[in-house]
């Protein structure tokens, strides 16, 4: 998965997390696609300026260090990220699904 993310501009995932090990669950199988925030920060290179959305529950959570807070949200934007959007409590599929569709309709048209 890293490796079609590449040079990408807009990343949207919507998956499962596991913030104790700051990893994404992109399947419930663990040999299909999980990506952790070492092999983003190790191996993932996105365009500058590039969005990144997670719409994946707590990953706006981490660690509060003194440069910030550790956690999924910044591997994104160690790897080049200009924006992360990302959550800090638990997301619902149905309400996530409104909520992006009128996100991505206002960002076609160039809003903020």
């Amino acid at each position: 998965v890293v490796s079609a993310l590449q040079g990408a501009k807009l990343v949207h995932l919507a998956c499962h997390a596991d913030v104790r090990t700051n990893s994404l669950l992109l399947s419930h199988q663990e040999d299909l696609g999980n990506i952790s925030m070492e092999e983003v920060q190790a191996h993932l290179k996105l365009a500058p300026g590039a969005i990144v959305v997670l719409s994946v529950c707590n990953t706006g959570r981490g660690t509060i260090m003194g440069e910030g807070v550790l956690g999924l949200a910044r591997g994104f934007l160690f790897a080049g990220a200009g924006a992360v959007v990302s959550s800090l409590w638990p997301v619902h599929d149905e309400f996530t699904n409104v909520l992006f569709s009128s996100y991505y309709t206002h960002f076609q048209k160039g809003s903020s």
